[in-house]
């Protein structure tokens, strides 16, 4: 009977969630009203009272800090509440979550454990839309870039795709994120290897000293003639990037030279083929193409031939 008393049931849970909401909410306003006040005092001064100013500028900052704090955790306590609940109910807090925006994120990276793969999938999107309002306004987005590499392990196809493609959204060009996305290119799904490559091309023009030597080092790496195959996708893709912009694209012609020698048909078709897209105008590009021209396959010596003729006619 005791146990039956305190077992928390939905009635509980929803009115817990209510009086934190109103606890939280009233906490921000009883500061706000102390904001004011000193806001009211300053302004009642003239101008001579210069400390009290940068003394009220720090009072509301800290403010602020404290709300977004309290706010974070509050929302963050609510989610194993919502444990029982049906998957729509769940969903619908995602979609709070995401309206309230930084306060919210704490609880989303809480939700990426959902069992339910699109309440996952709805998360994974929510922070992708927090972060890139954060990216635009030159605010930091580590704590999601790290949620979202996290749910690039997840069971669910749709939500490994879904992260990749926020990953981009927020323009999350970092070490971490290289790793991270040159690990998909190994995934079982073609769907998501293809999106790990699209969104490696569109960080790592931005940040080609960085992805160019991660890239390079991979392919000698890898074991996969697959994955070896995407990597020097994204290694041209790389370069065609940077070379239409007017930039110099030598960083990735290195490791694409080096893959003209790969023991896989394939890889070594792709090398020559990025390499005449980029219209790598070398001497080195050139010989090396031009010695492709005997390779042992037709695919390859086609390819390599169609280089040339590109890298011709951008002379």
């Amino acid at each position: 009977m005791i146990q039956k008393r305190f077992t928390p049931n939905v009635n509980t849970r929803r009115w817990f969630w209510v009086i934190a909401t109103v606890i939280g909410i009233c906490l921000g306003l009883g500061i706000s009203h102390m904001v004011q006040l000193h806001e009211a005092t300053a302004e009642s001064h003239d101008d001579g009272f210069s400390e009290l100013a940068a003394e009220l500028d720090a009072i509301k900052a800290k403010h602020r800090m404290l709300q977004a704090r309290w706010q974070s955790e509050l929302l963050a306590q609510i989610v194993p509440t919502l444990a029982d609940e049906s998957d729509d109910v769940r969903h619908e807090y995602v979609d709070f979550l995401e309206e309230i925006g930084s306060p919210g994120i704490a609880a989303l990276v809480a939700i990426l454990q959902d069992p339910d793969k699109d309440v996952r999938e709805a998360a994974v999107e929510a922070l992708g839309e927090i972060g890139e309002d954060l990216a635009k306004n030159g605010q930091s987005t580590d704590t999601i870039r790290d949620a979202l590499i996290a749910s690039l392990n997840d069971n669910s196809t749709k939500v490994r795709t879904n992260a990749i493609n926020e990953l981009s959204d927020i323009r999350a060009a970092s070490t971490e994120t290289f790793t991270a996305l040159i690990g998909m290119l190994s995934d079982g799904s073609k769907s998501v290897r293809a999106s790990a490559e699209e969104t490696l091309i569109e960080l790592g023009e931005h940040a080609p000293m960085t992805i160019a030597p991660m890239l390079a080092a991979a392919l000698t790496n890898s074991a996969s003639a697959v994955t070896r195959g995407h990597i020097v996708d994204v290694l041209g893709g790389v370069g065609e990037e940077l070379t239409d912009a007017g930039n110099s694209g030598e960083m990735v012609v290195e490791p694409l030279l080096s893959a003209l020698h790969d023991t896989a048909e394939d890889v070594r078709r792709n090398a020559a083929d990025e390499l005449g897209e980029m219209r790598a105008t070398s001497l080195d590009v050139q010989a090396a193409l031009t010695q492709a021209l005997d390779d042992t396959s037709e695919a390859v010596r086609d390819a390599a031939k169609k280089a040339l003729q590109r890298i011709e006619k951008a002379k």
